[in-house]
């Protein structure tokens, strides 16, 4: 499995899509996702082994600076994010580096602060309407992460005489489902 998502150009974001910037190094992809599952955790990725050539050690580095996630262009992102004008109406000071992607510095020190949104949902949903949304072909929040997270809230049917699990439909066109 491991060799399938890692190796053979999977898009985990759009299944149907190829990769953005062409397929990375299996080892990236591979300790990106091992580090965002060790930081979950509480527990620290650990170095890995130096590889070997002809059995001597080579240098390598385990540092990433901004790092984009495999399949993702965030071109227009970080150009936009980093334009003086948007800066300064965003009010972000001079001092204060330049807007990327994604940032070892925040992913190294980032800690969960709660382990389910349930509780929040829970609290919201009183006095206002939530619609749990993800696409089909999203390996990385897929449909079956959500579907079980809004049956673990347990909440009523829309109404008592329609089923559980409904189509939703848009302009005649299958849009997903609803519960």
């Amino acid at each position: 499995a491991m060799h399938f998502i890692y190796d053979t150009g999977l898009n985990e974001y759009a299944l149907y899509r190829d990769c953005a910037g062409g397929l990375p190094p299996h080892y990236s992809r591979w300790r990106m996702a091992m580090s965002h599952l060790f930081n979950t955790y509480g527990l620290s990725l650990p170095d890995p082994p130096k590889p070997q050539i002809n059995g001597s050690w080579i240098h390598t580095s385990t540092r990433r600076v901004g790092v984009i996630p495999p399949c993702l262009n965030a071109t227009a992102e970080i150009e936009w994010l980093n334009n003086p004008d948007v800066r300064k109406a965003l009010h972000i000071p001079d001092v204060v580096q330049p807007w990327d992607f994604c940032s070892d510095e925040v992913g190294d020190h980032y800690k969960n602060l709660y382990s389910s949104m349930h509780d929040q949902y829970m609290a919201l949903l009183p006095k206002y309407r939530a619609l749990v949304y993800n696409g089909d072909t999203d390996l990385a929040c897929n449909f079956l992460g959500s579907q079980w997270f809004v049956e673990a809230l347990n909440l009523p049917a829309l109404s008592p005489t329609t089923p559980e699990t409904q189509p939703w439909t848009y302009n005649d066109q299958g849009a997903g489902f609803v519960k």
